[in-house]
């Protein structure tokens, strides 16, 4: 529980893995449906956001280099 800390809906995980990997196993593992669901894990270190779920298209069109979807 250390590792956790949020702020209202956002939640700020500390975990010794890549984003990537921590993103594809909460959707993997969380019951997440694609259609109504939505995450976005963002790695501070490498400037990278990771996402899955309904988003809007522009959002990887606008930062092409920083969006990465997330496939599981």
């Amino acid at each position: 529980m250390e590792q956790i800390s949020s702020n209202g809906s956002i939640f700020f995980v500390q975990t010794p893995e890549g984003a990537l990997d921590f993103a594809k196993r909460l959707v993997e593992n969380g019951g997440m449906n694609i259609e109504k669901d939505r995450l976005a894990v963002i790695d501070v270190s490498q400037g990278k956001a990771y996402i899955w779920g309904s988003f809007e298209s522009c959002i990887k069109s606008k930062f092409p280099f920083l969006v990465v979807e997330c496939v599981a």
